[in-house]
């Protein structure tokens, strides 16, 4: 037998013998893990994804978010939905004719003087004229006037004649005070230029005699 063949015969034999201790590797395991694997929890399911439209708590409570913001809406501070039967509007008063105590006709409401707390503190009456023509408005607080509902709508009297309103002290509105003093103060500046000679054009000199 040549050295070859013994080469050959070691090889295989060499061969032979690593497949056992492979084989005895791959079925050895560390002591316990098959126990380890056991007790190993159980991995929960996945979560069931929401539907597209947002989850069930979230789409129960957009009916209820709604309404709070309808009953908020509806209960605001300061908000009055109907009127009581013991309050009037502005437009019951204005155009509504005042009579005296026997019963002529002395004017129509023209206005309302409100303070600034928003109590109504006087009523404008335009007396006199016709058709609006050469009318004054007169003011009275409101204590002058009695009122009376009918099924008309509302009646306003009072205990005066219109001579008396006629005669009366014409009322006077901030813009028509405003306008008064600047026309005022505009004729006062003229006079005073006028007195001062200022803005006076000086006469023109005669032509010189050529002759």
């Amino acid at each position: 037998m040549n050295i070859n063949t013994v080469s050959m015969i070691a090889l295989i034999a060499s061969f032979g013998l690593a497949q056992p201790v492979l084989a005895q590797t791959d079925q050895q395991q560390p002591a316990g893990a098959e126990q380890t694997q056991q007790n190993a929890p159980e991995q929960p399911d996945a979560a069931p994804q929401p539907p597209a439209g947002g989850t069930s708590t979230e789409q129960s409570a957009a009916p209820e978010a709604e309404a709070d913001k309808g009953d908020m809406a509806a209960t605001s501070a300061g908000q009055i939905v109907l009127q009581e039967d013991d309050t009037f509007l502005a437009s019951d008063f204005v155009g509504t004719n005042v009579y005296s105590p026997q019963d002529e006709s002395l004017g129509s409401v023209t206005d309302l003087i409100f303070a600034k707390d928003g109590t109504i503190q006087g009523v404008v009456i335009g007396v006199g004229g016709f058709l609006g023509i050469g009318q004054k408005n007169v003011a009275f607080t409101m204590d002058r006037l009695q009122l009376t509902e009918n099924e008309e709508g509302i009646r306003l009297s009072m205990d005066a004649t219109s001579e008396e309103l006629a005669d009366a002290e014409p009322f006077k509105s901030k813009q028509t005070q405003k306008v008064e003093a600047e026309a005022e103060r505009a004729r006062q500046e003229q006079e005073s230029r006028a007195a001062t000679g200022a803005g006076t054009p000086n006469p023109a000199a005669p032509p010189a005699n050529t002759q």
